[in-house]
């Protein structure tokens, strides 16, 4: 799904414990198509995790949109926990939710860099990463995809919380490269 089709009344937050809360839609995984990315670094190792950030040029509709999609969310969870903003009857809140992120700080996945946006993500235990040729897959190995343009598949998987922290953490099912 395209994120500006997302019906945000049909999101739900789950707790999960030690992790955060768990994002569902329509009682699914939330997932979404991304417009095209570039890959400026490859893969990165983070406290034993595979992090990959995708570099996007607000330069078309398409990213221009969701660059404006995933501000807008970041934007709603930070003010939440700073009190700014009043409760969003649009989204289900688990009872504890609020009081678990307030006066945190809210780590965003999207920052600006210079005339750009890096989208910071994480690889699934199964991220498929191909190259379509003639609808036939190729499958890509992760070294080969630094410097490649492509599109994804990504789910908004959960709100991690830590100490004074918290963010949004999104998965990386699939990469297809241009």
């Amino acid at each position: 799904m395209n994120i500006e089709d997302i019906d945000w009344t049909k999101i739900l937050l789950r707790p999960i414990k030690n992790l955060g809360y768990k994002f569902s839609y329509n009682m699914s995984k939330l997932i979404i198509k991304t417009p095209e990315l570039h890959i400026p670094f490859g893969i990165e190792l983070y406290n034993r995790k595979e992090i990959l950030n995708f570099s996007l040029i607000d330069n078309n509709n398409e990213r221009h949109n969701f660059i404006h999609y995933i501000k807008t969310l970041e934007k709603i969870f930070e003010e939440i926990s700073n009190k700014k903003s009043p409760l969003l009857p649009f989204i289900k809140f688990p009872p504890d939710f609020i009081k678990d992120i307030n006066q945190k700080e809210n780590v965003k996945t999207l920052r600006s860099s210079n005339n750009s946006y890096l989208l910071r993500t994480h690889l699934s235990k199964n991220t498929e990463i191909i190259k379509l040729n003639n609808n036939k897959k190729i499958y890509i190995e992760k070294k080969d995809i630094l410097n490649k343009k492509c599109s994804c598949e990504l789910e908004l998987s959960r709100i991690w919380i830590y100490k004074n922290k918290y963010g949004l953490l999104w998965n990386v099912n699939k990469i297809v490269i241009a």
